[in-house]
């Protein structure tokens, strides 16, 4: 498939035939090869993925190639974007073409009446000089005509690659506008992390609740038990976790410091971006109206040399229909097929056409320079649309590394500033919260004793009913075999004990561990914490008192419930232990009632085995009798 690829800077294209399976590097080693710029130099950028570079270990086809629009792949040289540039390399400009005028013995050089030119008659040598004349303006015409063709073709061609220049330059700015995009999303992340570091500070950290959790510190004092697992006084105040309290203060003041600091820094932050910002939509906004400026200047250009071609093109019409009507009547003139009166009455057409397009030969070199200054007017353009393009590049580069610049600075900022509030608002918010914790703790303590009481005492239960069913099943396989074992044959009786310990075949036994209580937890009970009996622990209560009396209440309700939430646990699971134990039961007395029909199976194949003996032994002695009569 072909590739369109086109140079941002120049306008030109070229096509590369590449299957899709292709990697993008092969793009990369193509414009090096045509446009000898070097492959860590490039960038190429899809019109239709303006956001970022294409990557060279990718495939064609992963970028939508090929296309059934006319977008195409620009390439850029990274030496244009820095300043000083003086863009392509050997881009060879086209020339203005001047017309190849030819003189008159040229201009009548293939002409088969030039032989006659010199006859006796002057009549008929006017004719002939008439007709050189014509000639000659012919051929200067039509000089003229092919020089204004060939300055058109290349003023299109110029116009194409314009009009590709454009498409270039749009794409270098909504690659900007998507720098742009990306700063303007960090600033956001960044005044949103400002708003929120504010209000976190004003609502969590005023300094009237840090005095009074201080205060509530000092008047907790520790659980009892707690002091004895520490091994400190009992009396010891939740203030002892605090081990500094000025640092305490100077935490709290850093916090709101920081917000006035970060309020600083954000302030430079937007106002860097609002600076790029205006820079950056003047770009956008006076870059496009330049180019589409030229891209109407080089139309109005073509338009005028239409003009000018048509002017040329109309003289060089009448003058060849004069020329082809004197070509039909020279050879009559040549053989004297006229007489004097028709010669005189030619003469004096031929006089009054000749003044006629005296005027429109004398025109033609006017019509020649002013289609020659169109062309260079077309040429013009070219170079400074060139010019342009290289410049608005590297403006273009210039604001995406300031912009790159702004969103590493925010980028840094935030994370900078979430990471600070949160290391120094978690300073502080380990103090404020210590009274709530503290007793959440407690009652963590007491809910994880409840739960070892409450497993030690449902393992023994299950330890119990699991030791009376292996004591049953092992009476009753007792009872079996001093019943059956005499009389089973030996292939049935290792068939029963097999797999089992022991030729008595023992039943399995199964032993619950339960791990020894962890030491580092104190013997806190749930009835010490509502009645109080912990050294003041009634005072530990959540630093803000700011709920009313139906919330407290509702606080009071909750804390039952989750007082109240191990036992429910407990009876859950102990209900869930009950229901496996009867359900091994069940399957035990299945098994039991399974054994008993193929025991009593058993027993009535070994009665019909006997049977079928006793019934062989008799036929055989019968026959012993026979043979024995027979015999005799």
């Amino acid at each position: 498939m072909l590739i369109p690829v086109c140079s941002a800077l120049t306008g030109r294209s070229l096509s590369l035939d590449l299957p899709g399976s292709s990697l993008v590097e092969e793009v990369y080693s193509s414009v090096k090869r045509h446009m000898d710029i070097e492959v860590e130099n490039q960038i190429l950028m899809c019109e239709w993925e303006p956001e970022s570079g294409m990557n060279q270990r990718k495939t064609l086809s992963s970028y939508g190639l090929p296309r059934q629009d006319n977008l195409v792949i620009f390439f850029y040289d990274k030496s244009w974007f820095k300043l000083g540039a003086s863009g392509a390399k050997n881009e060879d400009e086209p020339c203005v073409m001047k017309a190849q005028l030819p003189n008159q013995e040229k201009s009548l050089s293939n002409s088969a009446f030039m032989s006659n030119q010199d006859s006796g008659e002057p009549m008929q040598s006017a004719i002939f000089n008439f007709y050189a004349r014509f000639a000659h303006w012919k051929a200067t015409a039509d000089a003229f005509s092919v020089a204004a063709h060939a300055r058109e073709k290349a003023c299109q061609d110029i116009r194409s690659e314009i009009k590709m220049q454009h498409r270039g330059s749009a794409l270098a700015r909504k690659s900007l506008m998507c720098y742009f995009s990306a700063v303007r999303k960090s600033i956001e992340k960044l005044e949103t992390e400002l708003e929120s570091a504010r209000l976190s500070t004003e609502e969590n950290l005023k300094r009237s609740e840090v005095d009074a959790c201080l205060e509530k510190l000092q008047m907790t004092t520790l659980h009892k038990a707690h002091c004895a697992v520490w091994k400190v006084p009992e009396g010891t105040k939740l203030i002892s976790f605090v081990k500094d309290t000025d640092l305490l203060n100077k935490c709290v003041d850093s916090c709101h410091s920081l917000v006035s600091v970060l309020e600083s820094k954000v302030g430079e932050c937007i106002a860097a971006f609002q600076e790029l910002e205006d820079l950056v939509n003047l770009e956008i906004r006076n870059g496009d109206d330049s180019e589409k400026a030229v891209v109407a200047e080089v139309e109005n250009l073509l338009e005028s040399m239409s003009s000018e071609r048509s002017g040329i093109e109309s003289f060089n019409s009448a003058i060849s229909e004069d020329v082809r009507e004197l070509e039909a009547i020279l050879p009559e003139l040549s053989n004297g097929g006229r007489d004097v009166g028709d010669l005189l009455e030619l003469m004096n057409k031929l006089q009054s056409k000749y003044s006629q397009s005296k005027d429109g030969f004398n025109e033609l070199p006017s019509h020649d320079n002013n289609h020659q200054k169109c062309m260079e007017g077309c040429l013009l353009s070219k170079k400074q649309m060139t010019e342009g393009i290289l410049n608005k590049l590297q403006r273009v580069a210039t604001l995406q590394g300031r912009l790159l610049d702004t969103k590493k600075k925010s980028d840094a900022l935030l994370a900078g500033a979430v990471n600070e509030r949160k290391r120094r608002i978690n300073q502080v918010e380990i103090v404020l919260r210590l009274p709530e914790t503290y007793k959440a703790w407690c009652e963590e303590v007491h809910r994880r004793n409840a739960y070892y009481d409450n497993l030690v005492a449902n393992a023994e239960q299950i330890s119990g009913a699991v030791q009376d069913l292996v004591d049953n099943e092992e009476e009753r396989r007792l009872e079996f075999l001093e019943k059956y074992e005499p009389f089973l044959p030996a292939p049935l009786l290792d068939l029963l004990n097999e797999g089992a310990s022991g030729a008595g075949g023992h039943p399995p036994r199964m032993e619950i561990h339960v791990s020894r209580r962890p030491k580092q937890l104190p013997e806190i009970r749930l009835r010490e914490l509502e009645d109080g009996d912990g050294g003041g622990f009634q005072l530990l209560q959540i630093t803000r008192e700011k709920a009313d009396a139906a919330a407290k209440s509702g606080g009071e309700e909750d804390e039952i419930r989750r007082a109240e939430e191990p036992d429910r646990r407990t009876t859950q699971d102990m209900e869930a232990v009950k229901s496996q134990v009867e359900e091994l039961e069940n399957e035990l007395s299945e098994k039991e009632r399974l054994w008993r029909k193929a025991n009593e199976g058993k027993a009535e194949l070994q009665l019909k085995l006997n049977e079928t003996i006793e019934r062989v032994n008799m036929e055989r002695g019968q026959r012993e009798k026979l043979q024995n009569a027979l015999l005799r």
